[in-house]
């Protein structure tokens, strides 16, 4: 699995492949959007791509599609962080109102959603309370056999969050880039030998 083939990276993939799947059952030209709705989608998949596979775009697909391409991803991306960045400040604003009673009320109540994992916990960037990202595992790695289980290193991106005090939401991985906030969070996981073998485990009863 890809790392970087996040969900975002998946949906635009789809995107495209519909494109290509519309133009062979319907005749229409796929690439008859405009260039702004497109490539830009197919530059950020491409990208992804080339990067696990060690090449690079420009030397399949031409220096001067790559450079706009990039453009317009880069484009994208100011408008992305512009938005977010009017998002913190009004829930900045939101937060200011708030009775101090309140605040400690809210902080005290909050924890982690179902996506969120306790330690991988951050700070949000309107009101710096504590915040869980809700997290989706891409890859397992380093798994390994120590006394009482196998253990292995599990690698998550942060899909979303949302803050139980100022309320500010952030939804996909791009948004919690554009926001300043980690994308990449690792935890360890443990499993027993009985849940790894369990079909085939017989325990030991001392009667050897």
């Amino acid at each position: 699995m890809i790392e970087e083939f996040t969900k975002e990276r998946q949906d635009e993939a789809t995107f495209l492949t519909n494109l290509r799947n519309r133009e062979l059952h319907t005749g229409d030209a796929a690439l008859s959007l405009d260039s702004s709705v497109w490539l830009p989608r197919f530059t950020r998949v491409t990208t992804v791509v080339c990067e696990h596979l060690g090449l690079e775009p420009s030397d399949l697909l031409g220096a001067e599609i790559v450079q706009l391409g990039q453009q317009l991803v880069d484009d994208e991306d100011k408008r992305l962080e512009h938005e977010v960045k009017k998002r913190i400040e009004a829930c900045a604003a939101t937060f200011a109102d708030l009775t101090d009673d309140l605040v400690s009320a809210r902080r005290a109540a909050a924890r982690p959603g179902d996506k969120g994992i306790l330690d991988h916990v951050v700070e949000c960037p309107a009101c710096q309370s504590r915040v869980w990202p809700s997290l989706e595992a891409v890859r397992r790695t380093n798994e390994r056999i120590e006394s009482y289980g196998i253990y292995a290193d599990v690698i998550s991106v942060a899909t979303g969050l949302s803050c139980q005090v100022c309320g500010l939401v952030l939804n996909g991985t791009a948004e919690i880039k554009s926001a300043g906030l980690p994308q990449q969070y690792t935890h360890e996981e443990e499993e027993t030998f009985e849940e790894r073998f369990l079909d085939t485990y017989e325990p030991d009863y001392g009667n050897d």
